[in-house]
């Protein structure tokens, strides 16, 4: 379908057939982003791995980000810190029991990101000093950073690039998933059992259980799929002029992928693909990673997100602390 978005003609594929397209088959023709007019800030853009073309930098970049930032080494080593602040949410919500709690997930981490910006200079400065002087084991993102010869603005442009997005995304998962379970009792009912055998119903919640919980994971495929974080996937760009579908699609021209109407093509999710069911992903074997255009969360291609191993740790992980809550 073509629109006209501020001005920009946008061509919108709202398919299985057609975002294949676009994120397979025309992958590299169609990889560059399409920049909105507010994050077109020339420091920031070049050294970013959402919105940077696909240069040798973005791709050092995002290598980096990929294999170290969010590789196994490093998620493993935080692990205990994701455990334990999930653990203190947990807590929190325990102490304010038969009192109304405003859970507002995503103004938090908005707020946590601002104030952090505000120590991030001070908190630079003072790390890159002490590994001047004793460079030891990386052991969390800045580490990495500072390892790879990264300046302060590259290293701003990171942070911004994936806790600010990831967080958000994160927390709408969460706040989606929650809700569809209340409004699904017997759902609800169905994963607390699983929780029950698997971990202990007094037992504190630890990432590697995580993957013995095959419900809870549908549950989240599941929400994704009715509530993606990002219904339309980042605007990509045509570096050239291409064939797309039996259309030309002319260079410079803005493609957008409908993943929310995607996800809920009666074509593809039958029967009734408004409901929330869970067992749909029991049934198969269909993941976010990049493979399977008819659920494609996190994209595909050159502009997969680079946060998905992250995001596979923490929202099972925060999910299962708040549905084991009585």
């Amino acid at each position: 379908m073509l629109v006209t978005l501020d001005t920009s003609p946008t061509i919108v594929a709202s398919t299985l057939d057609a975002a294949m397209e676009i994120l397979k088959t025309h992958d590299r023709v169609l990889s560059r982003r399409h920049i909105f007019v507010c994050f077109r800030i020339k420091e920031m853009n070049k050294n970013s791995v959402v919105w940077d073309d696909c240069t040798d930098n973005w791709k050092l970049l995002r290598r980096i980000a990929r294999t170290e930032i969010f590789g196994p080494r490093m998620l493993q080593i935080q692990e205990p810190v994701r455990e334990t602040k999930v653990g203190e949410l947990v807590e929190f919500l325990r102490g304010r029991e038969r009192k109304v709690v405003k859970l507002r997930l995503k103004r938090k981490c908005v707020d946590r990101v601002d104030r952090v910006n505000q120590l991030w200079e001070s908190t630079v400065r003072e790390r890159r000093l002490s590994r001047s002087i004793s460079k030891g084991e990386s052991k969390d993102m800045l580490d990495v950073l500072l390892d790879n010869g990264f300046s302060d603005i590259q290293i701003n442009v990171l942070f911004l690039d994936t806790f600010g997005p990831g967080s958000e995304t994160s927390s709408s998962t969460i706040e989606w998933a929650m809700t569809e379970l209340i409004k699904n009792p017997a759902k609800l009912a169905k994963l607390k059992e699983e929780l029950n055998q698997v971990i202990g119903p007094t037992s504190p919640v630890k990432e590697a259980r995580l993957p013995n919980l095959p419900y809870l994971q549908a549950c989240i495929k599941q929400t994704m799929r009715l509530h993606p974080a990002a219904p339309f996937l980042l605007p990509h760009r045509a570096i050239e002029a291409c064939q797309l579908m039996g259309y030309t699609i002319p260079k410079n021209y803005k493609i957008i992928v409908n993943a929310y109407a995607i996800g809920r093509d009666p074509k593809i999710w039958t029967p009734d693909p408004s409901s929330f069911r869970p067992e749909r992903f029991l049934e198969t074997n269909l993941d976010y990673n990049g493979n399977h255009f008819e659920f494609n969360t996190f994209g595909s291609g050159r502009r997969i997100c680079i946060g998905i191993s992250l995001a596979n740790r923490a929202i099972p992980l925060i999910e299962t602390s708040l549905s084991s809550l009585k």
